[in-house]
């Protein structure tokens, strides 16, 4: 294997299975110098999805890719990111890395995965959930909520004043 260089070549630090399999994957995927996070190559589905051409990538590390803590305003979890396209839009990602071995310098392949739905799934049901603890704390009615044995977790204000009994 050659050492990793822009100016021989994107992709001419992989073997050509491997090169054909980045190249041709439907996610996007960015080789990246994995001590400065420098883009070397991306395939045709990281440009359409970021919208930078390959010699536009060559000009970015992956940490330009990434919204800015302080401009989030998201509640991400798990492997989820907020990355910034060229045209400023948010997109919601997974991101996968797996250093190539045997490479000097090393080379990290990140596979981005757009992780939008379930972040939409996640917020509609916080929403839900917030719904269902108001209308539980707040009715009229006494409320208890028992876990699978019958153990009381939680009562609500009209419970406790009824039976003048808490959970604690």
């Amino acid at each position: 294997m050659t050492r990793p260089s822009k100016s021989s070549g994107a992709l001419s630090f992989m073997h050509d299975d491997m090169s054909r399999l980045f190249s041709g994957h439907p996610l996007p995927m960015l080789a990246c110098a994995a001590e400065t996070g420098e883009i070397l190559a991306a395939n045709d589905a990281a440009k359409a999805t970021y919208g930078y051409t390959a010699e536009e990538f060559a000009q970015l590390a992956f940490a330009d890719l990434v919204q800015p803590a302080e401009d989030q305003l998201l509640h991400l979890t798990g492997a989820a990111q907020a990355h910034r396209n060229k045209q400023g839009d948010t997109l919601i990602v997974d991101v996968y890395s797996q250093e190539i071995p045997d490479l000097e310098p090393r080379v990290s392949v990140m596979t981005v995965q757009d992780a939008s739905e379930r972040y939409n799934v996640e917020q509609a049901l916080r929403r839900q959930i917030a719904f269902a603890e108001q209308l539980f704390d707040n009715s009229p009615d006494a409320m208890v909520h028992l876990d699978a044995d019958d153990c009381v977790v939680r009562c609500n204000g009209s419970f406790e004043e009824l039976f003048g009994w808490k959970t604690e």
